[in-house]
């Protein structure tokens, strides 16, 4: 594994972790965290996983988009504002910082995000400075007693780790 390759798989798991230690309201948690799928080739890393939340599906909704409060809860996550909203979707800015031993890197996003019926929320970066892909989904599905939420990420950043 190339030091590059291992920063990023640091900095993506850290990403999955974050979702999953989102604040829940109450006492609905995540639970049985399933780690489904995490692959790298060639600098591109795509991560999927799902977990079952008991929470209704508006709080988990809310919990989700509540964009400007992902810093108070995601130690990595610098900054994340609204920038915009329009009829289709929002654009969201958003620094987030990570790091090998002493070595760090703030990487910058202007998400486009559309958010679909209180199920599905899409985020796709629309600026090319550190990564020239980077979108994916967070979708959830109403189970007995709570929700699954499902996470894809499909990434390509432009820089690589000393």
């Amino acid at each position: 594994m190339t030091s590059r390759s291992h920063h990023n798989t640091f900095l993506f798991s850290g990403l999955l972790l974050a979702a999953l230690a989102f604040p829940w309201p109450g006492s609905a948690k995540a639970a049985d965290a399933v780690f489904t799928d995490f692959q790298s080739w060639d600098g591109y890393y795509r991560v999927e996983s799902s977990f079952f939340v008991a929470a209704d599906p508006q709080t988990a909704w809310q919990v989700l988009t509540d964009y400007a409060h992902i810093p108070d809860f995601v130690s990595s996550m610098k900054e994340s504002r609204i920038l915009s909203r329009t009829p289709n979707g929002l654009y969201l800015e958003q620094q987030a910082e990570g790091g090998v031993l002493f070595f760090t890197k703030r990487a910058r996003l202007l998400l486009f995000v559309q958010e679909k019926d209180g199920s599905q929320i899409t985020f796709q970066n629309t600026d090319p400075r550190d990564f020239d892909l980077y979108c994916g989904d967070w979708s959830l599905t109403p189970k007995e007693g709570g929700v699954e939420v499902t996470y894809r990420l499909l990434v390509h950043p432009t820089f690589s780790a000393p």
